[in-house]
């Protein structure tokens, strides 16, 4: 069970600095973004190839799995395919902006959900639009104007015409609320095939003026979810990453010789092969342990005293747009306080910032290999989950399998022949004459590769 969030930041450095903690608060795994505040001290979003991105998805959870298709993707549409424990599916993260034309947006999005047809495919939009189909009041969309009528009957007839799924749920909060109004617009669509549970707003978990939207996303083909994993550990299908510091070598050496020693080398080599690595594996756990998965890496610098700022501010501003419908004393004094905790907020996030980041360069004068050289040499670097869709001779990408394998079939004859000789070197020195053919492990090797 995957949980998914949507959010519009509307473009404020704030509301898009404190997405991760928002993102780890609420256990969120991914974040459909739209207007994100792509500044030097935003987080690494994941946008569109674009000068002017008005959209992004923000991967919180480091085991997950994400292609970009930027050959389906515009700078109101970022289009991604998603690998999430066992879930494979499609992610589209759109903006339909109210000073522009519905319409082109629209046809976009009819070109992706024709170019994925068959798939599973989820929408998270603001839409800009009020309909009674996603619970808005009947103010917002009767007597508004023929572009207001224009807009409401353009969408409807969208999800009408796809056969598309609308997950937006009454008796919740509304999507935005500002001081001067409230209103639905923010709308989860899917194809068919997607199971969407706990469809739910939280008012006040960000900053921005609309709520954080999140659900459950699950796999229909499965009757029950997969088990959960302890915080820290790999999750199933992940493979375990070893320490290599610290650590006593000879050890492992001694251990790893005699486990070695006990194997029943007359079975077929395919078991024998098989064993081989579990033992290796099971060596390396006893003997040298397991790094914890760090999903929260890139933004080390948020502490529990700005966590309970960013609660205080949302607390402020919730009340400020309460009492903004009576004007007076009351909410000229609830205006003066939330720009007041605003303003503390944003210079203590600076601070907290800055101070991380001069510790990190500070550490390199205590211990020359430590965190300052590791960054600067390029130990730390951007999350490998994510990939762009790669262009290939036939057409482009469209999951993370074909991307990855076009990554891998890009190396040259000569990288393949280097792997292929490392791997039967290592085999042969304890399979020995178990290898009687050469030529064809070689050739069932190359066939692995390819």
């Amino acid at each position: 069970m995957a949980k998914i969030a949507q959010l519009n930041l509307q473009g404020s450095a704030l509301a898009t600095t404190e997405l991760p903690a928002v993102s780890k608060a609420m256990g969120v795994h991914i974040v459909l973004a739209q207007e994100p505040y792509c500044g030097s001290s935003a987080p690494s979003l994941t946008l569109p190839e674009c000068s002017a991105p008005k959209v992004g998805i923000y991967v919180a959870d480091r085991t997950t799995t994400c292609a970009v298709l930027q050959h389906l993707s515009t700078p109101h549409c970022l289009v991604c395919h998603i690998l999430i424990g066992g879930l494979s599916m499609y992610m589209v993260s759109a903006y339909f902006q109210y000073s522009e034309d519905i319409s082109p947006h629209l046809e976009h999005l009819a070109r992706v959900l024709n170019t994925l047809r068959g798939c599973r495919v989820l929408v998270g939009a603001d839409t800009n639009t009020h309909s009674p189909l996603w619970h808005s009041e009947q103010r917002h969309y009767i007597g508004r104007g023929g572009e207001t009528t224009r807009r409401r009957e353009a969408m409807e007839d969208f999800i009408m015409a796809h056969d598309l799924i609308l997950h937006n749920v009454g008796n919740q909060p509304p999507t935005f609320a500002t001081v001067n109004g409230e209103s639905n617009i923010d709308v989860t669509l899917s194809t068919r095939g997607v199971r969407v549970d706990n469809w739910r707003v939280h008012e006040g978990a960000s900053s921005s003026d609309h709520q954080l939207i999140t659900f459950e996303l699950g796999d229909p083909t499965r009757r029950r979810p997969s088990p959960t994993h302890a915080r820290g550990q790999p999750s199933p299908g992940e493979p375990a990453r070893f320490r290599d510091r610290g650590v006593d070598w000879e050890q492992f050496q001694c251990a790893l010789q005699s486990r070695i020693g006990k194997l029943k080398w007359e079975r077929p080599i395919v078991l024998v092969c098989e064993e081989f690595t579990r033992v290796i594996a099971r060596t390396a756990n006893d003997c040298l342990g397991t790094v914890g998965n760090r999903n929260e890496r890139g933004y080390e610098w948020w502490n529990p005293a700005l966590e309970s700022m960013r609660r205080g501010y949302n607390r402020a501003r919730k009340h400020w747009q309460k009492a903004k419908k009576r004007p007076g004393r009351m909410a000229d004094d609830a205006r003066e306080e939330c720009c007041m905790l605003r303003s503390k907020y944003r210079k203590a996030m600076e601070e907290a910032q800055l101070e991380f980041f001069r510790k990190q360069a500070e550490s390199g004068n205590q211990g020359p290999w430590g965190l300052a050289y590791r960054t600067a040499s390029g130990r730390f670097r951007p999350p490998g989950n994510i990939i762009n869709g790669t262009r290939l001779a036939e057409g482009f990408a469209e999951n993370v399998d074909t991307a990855m394998r076009s990554l891998v079939g890009a190396l040259s004859r000569q990288d393949l022949d280097k792997i292929i000789t490392l791997v039967l070197s290592c085999a042969s020195s304890y399979l020995g004459p178990r290898l009687s053919s050469p030529e064809s492990e070689r050739a069932i090797l190359v066939e692995g590769v390819r």
